[in-house]
């Protein structure tokens, strides 16, 4: 199964109800947002109310595409801060050339994230809306193959996956997803490095586009 089908959108994804689609929730969440209204209601001379479900539309898109972010990518974040992993970095002990198998038991990551979206109206900004998102994502067990650093591919059955979306201070979506299956094997192909230096989360510098509701 190829890794990039495994994203953090999965979790928010599910659980639309009835023919509305994950799009049309997040964007209903978004429209009645307090803070949403107070950027519309101050810019009413040049964005009427009848666009309003426009642009809470065209946030709800910025949104989407900020949470498709690979699973595997956010365990990386984690396995980095462990100390079992990162003993794999040392070439005097594991051979770069030879292939490791490593055993994980129970264990959560959490990865958060606070993109900004600024609406745009005509070219002129009319503010910006701050989102908070936060997951977390539990395995029971887990295999992971390392070769010179890099982790190359993971076993895992299943994963639990929980989350939220604030915008400004009010939670708008919160979500939890009980044995997300992971069947097989997934593999990285040259691999995920895992003794590289400390960086931003995935996806963590992502510029917010600017929207155009007019």
């Amino acid at each position: 199964m190829p890794h990039a089908e495994v994203s953090l959108a999965l979790l928010f994804d599910a659980g639309a109800a009835g023919e509305r689609t994950a799009h049309e929730v997040y964007a209903d969440a978004i429209e009645h947002a307090k803070a949403f209204k107070d950027i519309c209601g101050k810019a009413s001379m040049v964005l009427p109310q009848i666009q309003w479900r426009a642009a809470a539309e065209e946030v709800a898109s910025q949104l989407r595409e900020t949470l498709d972010v690979p699973l595997p990518r956010l365990l990386m974040d984690g396995w980095k801060l462990r100390a079992e992993m990162l003993s794999y970095c040392d070439p005097t002990k594991y051979a770069p050339d030879h292939s490791f198998t490593v055993k994980l038991a129970k264990h959560s990551v959490e990865w958060s994230q606070k993109p900004k979206v600024e609406l745009r109206v005509n070219r002129v900004s009319i503010g910006a809306l701050e989102f908070t998102l936060a997951a977390k994502g539990t395995l029971e067990l887990a295999a992971v193959t390392i070769r010179g650093g890099r982790v190359m591919a993971l076993n895992a059955g299943s994963i639990v996956l929980e989350g939220s979306v604030n915008l400004e201070d009010h939670e708008i979506i919160a979500k939890r997803l009980l044995d997300v299956p992971i069947p097989g094997r997934i593999d990285f192909g040259d691999g995920l490095p895992l003794c590289a230096p400390t960086a931003p989360s995935y996806g963590a510098s992502r510029p917010a586009a600017a929207l155009q509701p007019n």
